[in-house]
């Protein structure tokens, strides 16, 4: 019998496990900046302010202006977390202020006023200028052991260091589990105490005996349990409450009492009604892991999605340092000596220069490579095939740029040549063309003189 008292009551530590409601980064104050530096334990919110270092006074002024303090030390738990975080997290090297200060009756004392029932000092510690050293900081370099340091700065010389402001606790709620055991045919447990089973009186039949059973738990398992939760579940989550509500309910509707007065009831309706209890907790168990799952899910598609949003940004910054590496220019000649006619578009096949090959001979395109400023310079000799005519326009060139006509050439003469030329300035996109194209020549025809009297040019002046 004592045996199966043992199991309940580890079955309902099990439970005091996930009663333990833990406190959300929504708890604390709302003037503390949600960043990485913030972090929860139990029923605690911490501000890791390693970023920047202050001197004692002034790093508790820091914490008490959003209703803090500066950290108190009070187990190794709470110890170790704190230094496993300092050196792990935010890796730590310098000495981080916490709240323990040596008080005007020469004691030391944490900044909320207690007396200490744990310290960690180093070996030495406090030094002997401890009538000048009055405030501890975790020395990193020895293993997160405590350290005493002058408080202020004297003279030139600084002791400014990082500090932990502690606010809370938060949400703290203390679970309780049965101690007065009634009949078998209670409905429900209706008397409770602190979480504590002090004694029991077990019945058997007609025989009683009389068992002790303490079942402590420990501030330590309900932090765990209180941060498995919160993290496992969304901060605003309803099923996180439904799931809390269903432990306390089960426990207290589903365990009947195991202090039996009738003779004739044995151990097996016990294990019986035990089981339903284990049934319901790993039902519950279950439920988290699922809730588990799901917030895994939902994380992971976060992180996929942050991670294409930082591809985007790389693919623009690519682009972007593409568009200022960019050159573009070209010098082409023209080379055809046969008859010009209308709607030509010239072909400058002797090509001088094109850095950036954006400049087709075979087509006599130029594609822009970019969005852009762009100059292009068209010089032209025109030679008369019918020599017999002396007046009227002889020939018209147009560049056009984007299918806009952006520049004319006009060859106006009464002798055999005429040179001309003509440059502009235009605003392209990228994939936009620019050409040459015949608009006007005489109806016996015009040729050009070949390069260099006739050539035409161009380069990307500033990218966009």
């Amino acid at each position: 019998m004592t045996t199966l008292v043992l199991v309940i009551v580890s079955i309902l530590s099990f439970a005091d496990f996930y009663m333990a409601l833990a406190i959300t980064i929504d708890d604390c104050p709302k003037g503390l900046h949600r960043n990485k530096y913030l972090q929860i334990r139990g029923s605690y919110c911490y501000a890791f302010q390693t970023y920047k270092s202050l001197d004692y006074d002034h790093a508790l002024r820091d914490c008490q202006s959003q209703t803090g303090t500066l950290v108190s030390v009070t187990d190794d738990e709470t110890q170790n977390y704190l230094y496993r975080t300092l050196r792990d997290v935010y890796h730590m090297q310098d000495p981080v202020w916490i709240g323990l200060t040596k008080s005007d009756d020469n004691q030391w004392k944490w900044t909320d006023g207690s007396g200490i029932a744990y310290t960690n000092w180093d070996d030495g510690q406090p030094g002997i200028s401890s009538n000048i050293e009055n405030c501890a900081a975790i020395s990193m370099e020895d293993s997160g052991k405590w350290h005493d340091y002058r408080c202020n700065d004297l003279l030139f010389i600084h002791f400014d260091h990082p500090f932990i402001c502690q606010y809370g606790p938060f949400g703290t709620t203390t679970t309780k589990i049965p101690t007065t055991l009634s009949s078998r045919n209670s409905p429900a447990i209706s008397t409770f105490t602190p979480a504590i089973i002090t004694s029991s009186s077990i019945t058997h039949g007609a025989t009683s005996e009389n068992t002790t059973v303490v079942a402590a738990f420990s501030n330590v398992s309900t932090t765990v349990a209180a941060q498995t939760i919160t993290t496992v579940m969304p901060n605003n989550s309803v099923n996180r409450t439904q799931l809390m509500n269903a432990v306390t309910t089960t426990t207290q509707t589903t365990l009947y009492p195991i202090n039996n007065t009738s003779a004739g009831n044995d151990d097996s309706d016990h294990m019986k009604q035990l089981m339903q209890t284990v049934s319901s907790l790993e039902y519950l168990i279950s439920f988290e892991r699922n809730v588990t799952k799901n917030r895994l899910s939902h994380l992971e598609t976060e992180v996929e999605d942050q991670w294409r949003q930082l591809q985007k940004q790389q693919g623009l910054i690519q682009q972007l340092l593409q568009k200022q590496n960019i050159r573009s220019a070209f010098l082409v000649g023209y080379s055809d000596t046969g008859v010009l006619t209308k709607g030509q578009i010239l072909k400058f096949q002797d090509v001088k220069e094109n850095i950036g090959h954006h400049f087709n001979p075979d087509t006599g395109l130029y594609t822009a490579p970019v969005d852009g400023l762009y100059a292009f310079h068209l010089f032209a000799m025109s030679i008369k095939t019918d020599k017999s005519t002396t007046t009227g326009k002889e020939l018209q060139v147009e560049i056009i740029a984007s299918n806009r006509v952006t520049a004319i050439l006009l060859a106006e003469h009464s002798d055999t040549y005429d040179q001309s030329s003509v440059s502009c300035v235009v605003k392209l996109h990228a994939g936009d063309t620019v050409k040459c194209v015949v608009f006007f020549v005489t109806d016996s025809g015009n040729r050009l003189h070949t390069f260099p009297y006739t050539g035409f040019t161009g380069h990307l002046i500033q990218a966009d």
